[in-house]
């Protein structure tokens, strides 16, 4: 095991060769490192030491990283010419501002640029022309009593979130409550409640 000063020794030469490969181009950036794992390993360090390490360059520009795909040399190329807007409840529930900090939270990870508002303002910002250009929604179909429905024909992704729609104009993420409520109530059978 490593004392504390043979980890610092270990932690600064990491990011000093990182930080010298990335200016040096021997790492172009959009260039994958090796797994965690490995570079924890090379380093003799934890491999959860290796990650706060590797966050910590990523905090600092040398790094990005994409969840679930690994950590790149350089920063990530950000498009913001186009926004992804997640529409709310209106008046927004207290669910709806977890929706919310998860969505701004993911798009921010992946790069991108969000949007998040009520229906009727997302409503009224569509037909006044004051929305930026959107590369998606997320959220609501429309609103059904008035009639308004974000359209398929302006070539916008949009995915919602619901139980059943007969007509939908979004990708439905579909939920059956009566299969669900089976499931969970077996389940808590099987642990003897």
């Amino acid at each position: 095991m490593a004392t504390r000063s043979e980890l610092q020794i270990r932690k600064a030469t990491l990011r000093r060769e990182i930080r010298e490969r990335c200016r040096s181009g021997a790492l172009a950036p959009d260039t994958a490192l090796p797994p965690v794992k490995e570079i924890a390993r090379q380093y003799g360090i934890s491999v959860n030491v290796a990650h706060q390490e590797l966050r910590f360059l990523a905090d600092e520009g040398v790094l990005y990283t994409v969840p679930g795909v690994g950590t790149f040399a350089g920063k990530r190329r950000v498009e913001t010419s186009a926004y992804y807007l997640c529409v709310l409840s209106d008046p927004a529930p207290e669910a709806d501002q977890g929706v919310r900090a998860g969505f701004e939270a993911r798009i921010g990870e992946l790069g991108g640029a969000s949007l998040a508002m009520s229906l009727p303002r997302a409503q009224g910002a569509e037909e006044a022309g004051s929305l930026p250009p959107l590369a998606g929604v997320y959220g609501v179909t429309g609103d059904l009593a008035s009639g308004w429905r974000w359209e398929r024909a302006k070539g916008i992704p949009h995915v919602c979130f619901a139980g059943h729609e007969d007509q939908p104009d979004a990708d439905i993420v579909s939920y059956d409550d009566l299969r669900a409520g089976a499931q969970a109530a077996q389940h808590l059978l099987q642990l003897g409640h």
